[in-house]
Formats: C-alpha cells, sequence, structure tokens
C-alpha cells in the first residue's frame, strides 16, 4: 500500500523559531490530505508513519509522515541534500505520494526542481503541489510548474543581490553585519554606532603588503603581526595554535586571509607600508 507524506521548509532563523512557518504549512498539508485522501488515485494511499522533526521542535508540526526542514536554504542546498529532504527521499517507493504546500517550499533552484521531480516521475512516485495547484502527471502540469520554478529561483537570486549589497554598503560604513565587526572598525566608546580601528587598518595593509610585495604565506604573515604586536605589548609572542597560549593571538592564517580578501573595504595608501607600526 502506498504512504503519503509531508515536506515542510523555513529558510530563516526567525520563522524557525517562531514556528508560525512551519505550522501554515502543516496545516494546508493536513487540510488538503483531509479532502483528497477520498478522491483518485490517493484512495488507496494512507498516511505515512515515518518522519523527521528537524533539530528544534517547532509549533504543532510533530505528526508522523511529516519531513521538516529548519533554517535550510532551498536556493543554496538540494532538496536531497538537505537534513530532511535526504531523509524523505530515502524513504520513498513506487506509488508513494509527497506533499508540499508550496513549491518554493521544495524548491528554489530550477535544476533540482527537474532532476528530483524527474527522478520521482521515473520512480513512479505522485509529487504535488498545493500552491500552485498542478498535476504533475501531465506534460503540460510538469511544464507549469517548471515556470513556477523559475520564478522561485528568480526570486532567491534578486533577493541574493539586494543583501549582498546592502551588506557591502553596510561594511563600508563600518556598520556590523553579522555577528563579526568589519576589518577596519570597532565599536565607539560610549556604544552607539562604529568608529575607525586604525591600528586594524594599519594591520590590514601590512597583510597586503607582506602577500603582494614580499610573497608570505598567510600563517608567516600572522607570525610577523603577532610579532609586532608583542614587541608593542612588551612581551613574548603567542604560539601558533594548537599550543597553548594560541587563543590569545589577535590574528591567525584564517583571520589574516579573511582581512586580506576583504582589502578593498579597508583605505589603503598610495605609498608603500612601513613594516613597523607608527
Amino acid at each position: 500500500m502506498p504512504n503519503a507524506y509531508g515536506y515542510c521548509r523555513v529558510s530563516h532563523e526567525d520563522s524557525t523559531e517562531s514556528g508560525l512557518g512551519i505550522d501554515a504549512q502543516r496545516f494546508a498539508i493536513s487540510q488538503w490530505w483531509a479532502y483528497q485522501r477520498t478522491q483518485v488515485p490517493f484512495q488507496d494511499a494512507e498516511w505515512g508513519t515515518e518522519g523527521w522533526y528537524g533539530e528544534k521542535d517547532v509549533g504543532t508540526a510533530n505528526t508522523s509522515g511529516l519531513f521538516i526542514d529548519q533554517s535550510v536554504s532551498a536556493f543554496k542546498h538540494r532538496l536531497v541534500k538537505r537534513p530532511a529532504g535526504g531523509r524523505l527521499a530515502a524513504v520513498l517507493k513506487p506509488r508513494d505520494v509527497v506533499v508540499f504546500a508550496r513549491l518554493d517550499r521544495a524548491f528554489r533552484n530550477l535544476a533540482d526542481f527537474a532532476l528530483t521531480t524527474e527522478r520521482w516521475i521515473k520512480q513512479g512516485v505522485n509529487c504535488v503541489f498545493i500552491n500552485p495547484s498542478v498535476d504533475m502527471t501531465t506534460a503540460y502540469g510538469q511544464a507549469f510548474a517548471q515556470i513556477a520554478a523559475v520564478f522561485a529561483q528568480l526570486e532567491s537570486a534578486i533577493k541574493s543581490e539586494r543583501l549582498k549589497e546592502a551588506q557591502s554598503r553596510g561594511r563600508e560604513l563600518g556598520r556590523r553585519m553579522g555577528r563579526h565587526v568589519s576589518f577596519g572598525w570597532k565599536a565607539a566608546p560610549n556604544g552607539e554606532g562604529m568608529i575607525p580601528d586604525e591600528e586594524e587598518r594599519h594591520e590590514v595593509r601590512l597583510i597586503v603588503e607582506l602577500r603582494d610585495n614580499h610573497g608570505l604565506s598567510f600563517a608567516d604573515i600572522a607570525d610577523e603581526l603577532e610579532s609586532l604586536r608583542a614587541a608593542r605589548e612588551n612581551r613574548e609572542p603567542w604560539p601558533r595554535a594548537p599550543l597553548r597560549g594560541s587563543e590569545n593571538r589577535r590574528w591567525d592564517q584564517n583571520r589574516v586571509y579573511k582581512a586580506y580578501k576583504a582589502r578593498k573595504r579597508v583605505p589603503m595608501p598610495s605609498s608603500t607600508v612601513r613594516l613597523a607600526f607608527d
């Protein structure tokens, strides 16, 4: 006997915490199934008992048969590579039914949509999208769903571009974007806003000079910066990881690499930087 399963997904942490996104999808799926289970071709299917609820308890989405991905991007991750999506794909067998409240909850990437649905169709799995409502068993239905997938991908791409532009502009102004402060900025003494960190800006300039004009590795540059800091603070340099004391370093190989990649956001002088602190 075939089984029916529901899939839910939210992409952001705030939606995960509130549970509203998951709960709305769960409700839509349950309402759809309550009506359609008596209709052809679903009348011989039973609601599945297997499911995966994610890493957190979300809303009231605790019914068997639901596979829930939380704080997972469909634009960046193929369905079968997501935690719940991969588990769902593994349990499906011929004549099973997969129900999605919205197409964009399942796919934000056209290639992922095409490959996954084609595989399921060949496998004999019935894929259902409540919104938009399309019949995936027909050629026209599949074509319409592909068009919807194109616009879902376009929407995600536009959002990504806007976010990158906003983050880039915010870093230029010294605003905290995410969990980390941009290189060359620090919190103002009064805690209101950010101010230039001239010391760190000088260090970033040193990183560029040592990398571009002297060919040093990022690890060696980190050692150079640590030696300069130690001399300035009248102490011994802290060692590299994993030796004890390495956690006290301001610069390690990874942070030097990130600073070098972010060098365009730090004002650079026209002349060569001296390999010492002012």
